[in-house]
């Protein structure tokens, strides 16, 4: 069953189901919805011949060039030509799918102004396991991975390499063509939209931190099984003991050693004391490994977050904003639900 991905409650341990164990994702109906309403204002600027930056200007310094009509699309194949300009090492193909993963999740937000099939055919390639080639090296300032996502934006356009499941590489092109997926023509502000953005910090974040809370769980087994090898008490455990101090994480770190240890043999022949090298190891460090671990969440809470410039706001009273002057330049995050353990 695909996962589905609408902007707001995207978790760690959903992101790596899809960017380590490969599970399918899709768009969610309000996701949909948002991105429609979003789209159809942008081409309702277009056909009223407004100036919105990003949309029907240039980028940056040339924020006050007007481009042609006839031009706007250039101006977004260009924007990501220019930048797909890395080197190095490539990326891991795990961080790459969560990077795909992440991008989508946060144009489903709707406040991007992308078209619906854009995002669809981004979500098509992680489920045929179609993987771009990105290199690790290449900043071009404080907009985000603008660089590693251009390289991402360059195989949906049909272009740059993609990973072979043997480890080679292949054309981009050609994996398309055989998962029958058609390459993308963006259209405005789509080029934007798909690479302002930190996706590619964020998927190291976030696998960095479902990797070590599985470091945390193993670490709570092979204490407590420590503890009952030595027949150990499970007194210092005990939940009024912790709650006597105002430590949410030490509060924690106590609950899997009386959960764990409850109908275990030994239970019976245990000692009234617990050897205190033990004690440290079984109580002391691990509160330090919980907390530490803990306070990575704050920072991890924009798996669900907009970064991208124009975005649309929705105005609290008829939906999406209808006023060019809402479209707001800028990195702008738009918090949504924080994530999960």
């Amino acid at each position: 069953m695909a996962i589905q991905l609408n902007g707001t409650d995207l978790n760690v341990e959903q992101l790596w189901e899809i960017a380590v164990r490969k599970s399918r994702v899709a768009l969610g109906p309000r996701a949909v919805k948002k991105m429609t309403a979003s789209r159809a204002l942008v081409e309702r600027w277009l056909s009223e011949g407004e100036t919105v930056y990003g949309v029907t200007t240039g980028f940056g310094e040339f924020a006050n060039v007007r481009i042609d009509i006839d031009r706007i699309e250039e101006l977004q194949e260009n924007l990501i030509l220019s930048h797909a300009a890395g080197a190095g090492e490539p990326l891991p193909r795990e961080i790459v799918r969560a990077m795909m993963a992440l991008r989508v999740n946060a144009l489903a937000k709707g406040f991007s102004g992308i078209r619906v099939a854009t995002v669809h055919t981004l979500c098509s390639m992680v489920n045929a396991d179609i993987i771009p080639v990105i290199p690790s090296q290449g900043s071009v300032g404080a907009s985000g991975d603008l660089v590693q996502l251009a390289h991402l934006v360059l195989a949906m356009l049909g272009r740059g390499n993609v990973w072979r499941n043997d480890g080679s590489m292949e054309s981009a092109g050609k994996a398309l063509k055989r998962s029958r997926i058609a390459p993308v023509k963006l259209t405005a502000k789509e080029g934007l939209a798909l690479i302002n953005g930190t996706q590619m910090m964020t998927s190291y974040a976030a696998l960095a931190v479902h990797r070590s809370l599985e470091l945390v769980r193993i670490a709570d087994i092979a204490a407590a099984v420590s503890v009952e090898a030595l027949r150990g008490s499970d007194t210092p455990f005990d939940a009024r003991i912790h709650a006597v101090r105002p430590y949410v994480g030490q509060m924690h770190a106590a609950t899997p050693f009386r959960t764990s240890q409850t109908k275990w043999p030994l239970r019976s022949t245990r000692q009234t004391t617990i050897p205190s090298s033990s004690r440290s190891r079984a109580s002391i460090w691990r509160v330090e490994i919980f907390t530490d671990s803990r306070w990575l969440w704050p920072s991890i809470s924009s798996l669900s977050h907009l970064q991208n410039s124009p975005i649309f706001p929705n105005d609290g009273r008829s939906g999406l904003s209808t006023d060019r002057s809402a479209a707001f330049r800028g990195s702008w995050q738009w918090k949504g639900a924080c994530i999960q353990a």
